[in-house]
């Protein structure tokens, strides 16, 4: 019986081919496997017995017409037809939706049909009971041989043979030449579809049933033959070696056949994650030619280049309303010709249709747009174009199978794409406009400059006098502003030699912390006579830093005054200076993962390039302590003046927030800020600089930066 899988919104129908031994059932399947094309079908599968009979079974995934929200999969299978396996005829059987017996024209297998026939009707009468009768189709094979008995004749003998098994249809086949294999394939999965459906009993459910099915009949019509069969074999095979005294192993077959039908389950999933993959890629295309796009009608000839080969149509036409009220129509080779009938049909078929949801149509009879055939089937897509318009696209597909599946999920982006394209062109030209205004003004307003010029050139003349009369005070001026340079003078050479002093003191106490560090390091893994001795150079160590440090601290006060002066006309770029740092700290710290800097603009502070370097050196050290890990430095320029921010996926150690403490004194005396900061498993240090000399405050407003 069919299986509903409602989550999936799947319906699966299962055919069984039945008839005597070699009467061409295997081969009818191989005929109708190989009519369509790979993407419509699942692999053909065989299961080998320890004699080497063989019958054969295929899952597929046809892309046929959906039920409701159903989609339609088919499950086609043979049966052995010799005596000996019965009871795996039966098992296979089971769960049937509809039986095709192929009965042997032949006159030798006259028989061999009744025995096969009478053997179906026993196995259906079991299923039947209490059911509605299993659907039957009659195909009489082999009509292409010498002296075969014509098909009125092989029906008459069935039927004679067993009155009461009624026959759906009868169809004639040569299954070698691939003759009437796909008819008789269609009629007896109507019938299949007809009799899982039958339990939808009231009004409106028999209608959308009986559309469905004229649906389904129209859409297998495409040919009622197959392919010719060859000798190739199939390409999975599953063995049942066990015989037992009924034949093989029916427990092996079961299993070989619930194994390959989960690996077809498997390949239709890889076969639709493929489908969508496309389908994406097409997306991403027809969004690329929207950004690309500057004109209305290069813009609708460049998504229907693209989009109706890749979704298989064979025609297609984008509606572009423009801001006056009127509509342009558009196909791949540029404005359709027929624009005004295409227009009026789209307007009766998106009746009730929200702006930005795609339908599906079957093309009506007798109309005739751009070369177009009755009954093709194709999908309606509508978008909002902006100011209350809508435009359309129109895509239609084969006459046998109309578009690909998933056509409608791409068709909505793809129009929302165009509209969304549509709205930024008119804000464009809207733009231009604009800008076409400014420009207009900005030249009468530059002949009002003009003739202000003209009257502040005379203005200049009369206050030339009063320049010369203010000279005089301006050489007094001077005579200050020299005694002044000579005090800066002397104030640079006192900061000049803090700065030497500092910068000796400044590199000895980076020693003293590294050697620190490294005596730390060693304690643990010492006995107790060496490690004391470590333990008191650890010692000294610290003490000759604490002096080290009062020395510094002295020195800047001694020569705070000096120093401040000096910077106010020190100008430096950071990102030398924190390469250099960076350089020093890679060559102390063997081993560790080298900063990255990240300049974000060039951008220079007003401290002293030295000084500079030995801070960003020793928070280098204090962030990247006991880190294996790297650390970014980014250089940028901040609303309060040069930043550089130290970012490290490690929380500071104890060690580190101390040494930035003690930093933090001697950054605020320089005038800059020191912040520090952890937030989970990451840790950030921001030093914010004095700005140097000529450096354009930056301030953030709703405009932008300036």
């Amino acid at each position: 019986m069919a299986y509903l899988d409602r989550p999936a919104h799947r319906l699966d129908l299962k055919l069984v081919y039945w008839g005597p031994a070699r009467g061409g059932k295997t081969t009818s399947l191989r005929s109708l496997h190989g009519s369509f094309t790979p993407a419509d079908r699942g692999e053909m599968q065989s299961v080998e017995t320890a004699d080497e009979q063989t019958y054969f079974f295929d899952y597929a995934p046809l892309e046929l017409p959906r039920y409701r929200d159903l989609q339609i999969r088919v499950h086609a299978y043979t049966v052995p037809g010799q005596e000996v396996y019965v009871e795996t005829r039966r098992r296979i059987l089971r769960g049937a939706d509809g039986v095709l017996f192929v009965a042997d024209a032949t006159p030798a297998a006259a028989d061999a049909n009744l025995v096969a026939w009478r053997q179906l009707d026993e196995e259906l009468a079991r299923l039947d009971l209490g059911r509605r009768p299993h659907p039957v189709v009659v195909t009489v094979n082999k009509l292409d041989l010498p002296g075969a008995r014509a098909v009125e004749e092989v029906v008459a003998s069935l039927v004679a043979a067993v009155p009461s098994r009624a026959i759906v249809d009868t169809v004639g086949t040569s299954a070698l030449l691939g003759r009437g294999v796909g008819r008789s394939f269609r009629r007896a999965l109507v019938a299949a579809a007809a009799h899982a459906l039958a339990d939808e009993s009231t009004a409106g459910a028999v209608n959308v049933r009986n559309a469905f099915l004229d649906a389904l009949d129209a859409h297998l019509a495409r040919s009622d033959d197959g392919a010719p069969v060859d000798d190739r074999p199939t390409t999975r095979r599953s063995v049942v070696v066990t015989r037992g005294p009924a034949g093989p192993d029916v427990a092996g077959l079961e299993v070989a056949l619930d194994a390959a039908r989960q690996m077809n389950d498997r390949d239709q999933h890889v076969r639709d994650l493929h489908r969508q993959q496309a389908l994406a890629k097409l997306l991403l295309e027809i969004g690329r030619l929207c950004l690309e796009a500057n004109d209305p009608a290069e813009l609708a000839r460049a998504v229907l280049t693209a989009l109706v080969p890749d979704l298989g149509g064979t025609a297609g036409w984008v509606g572009l309303p423009d801001p006056a009220g009127a509509e342009h129509v558009f196909d791949a080779r540029g404005k359709a010709r027929d624009a005004a009938a295409l227009s009026q049909f789209v307007r009766v078929l998106a009746r009730g249709v929200a702006a930005g949801a795609s339908v599906p149509f079957e093309f009506p009879a007798g109309v005739d747009l751009s070369g177009t055939h009755d009954g093709r089937r194709g999908v309606l897509s509508t978008f909002s174009a902006g100011g209350g318009r809508r435009g359309w696209l129109l895509v239609l597909g084969t006459v046998e199978r109309g578009l690909c599946e998933g056509a409608e999920s791409v068709c909505e982006p793809a129009g929302a794409f165009v509209g969304l394209t549509l709205g930024r062109l008119a804000a464009n030209a809207r733009l231009q406009e604009t800008n076409g205004q400014l420009e207009r003004r900005v030249e009468e307003r530059t002949l009002d400059l003009r003739r202000e010029r003209d009257s502040l050139e005379a203005r200049v003349r009369e206050r030339t006098a009063e320049l010369e009369a203010a000279k005089h005070a301006a050489v007094d001026a001077e005579r200050r502003i020299l005694d002044l340079e000579r005090t800066e003078g002397v104030q640079r050479l006192a900061a000049g030699l803090a700065h030497e002093l500092n910068n000796p003191l400044g590199a000895a106490c980076a020693n003293l912390d590294f050697a620190e560090e490294t005596l730390e390091a060693l304690l643990p893994a010492l006995d107790a006579d060496p490690r004391d001795e470590v333990r008191a150079s650890l010692d000294a160590v610290v003490d000759a830093k604490g002096e080290l440090r009062k020395v510094t601290a002295n020195l800047t006060s001694l020569f705070d005054g000096a120093t401040a002066a000096r910077r106010a006309a020190v100008r430096t770029p950071l990102a030398p200076v924190v390469r250099e740092a960076i350089a020093a700290h890679v060559r102390v710290h063997a081993g560790v993962a080298a900063p990255v800097l990240d300049e974000r603009e060039a951008v220079a502070c007003g401290v002293p390039p030295a000084e500079c370097s030995r801070w960003i050196f020793r928070l280098l050290g204090a962030v990247g302590r006991g880190r294996t890990g790297g650390v970014r430095v980014v250089v940028e320029r901040a609303e309060d003046g040069p930043r550089v921010t130290f970012a490290c996926d490690a929380p500071l150690a104890v060690p580190a927030t101390t040494e930035l403490e003690l930093l933090r004194a001697e950054v605020e005396r320089a005038g800059g800020v020191l912040r520090a900061g952890s937030g989970g498993a990451r840790s950030s240090v921001v030093l914010l600089l004095p700005r140097a000399v000529g450096e354009v405050r930056v301030t953030t407003t709703r405009e932008g930066v300036r």
